[in-house]
């Protein structure tokens, strides 16, 4: 799993294997992470279109 694969279980709420993620380096969890609360936070402020564009 990487970046991608981190962002795309936190915006689908499923059920987290711990141990997949403990083997995933700590940058990768981090850059995936930061991803999502991006999205996450402009959707909430209605920018979730423009964040896309760029």
């Amino acid at each position: 799993m990487d970046r991608w694969g981190i962002y795309e279980l936190l915006k689908s709420n499923k059920q987290v294997d711990i141990k997949e993620i403990e083997r995933i380096p700590a940058e990768e969890v981090k850059e995936g992470l930061i991803e999502y609360l991006l999205m996450r936070n402009n959707s909430l402020c209605g920018k979730g279109r423009e964040y896309a564009r760029k």
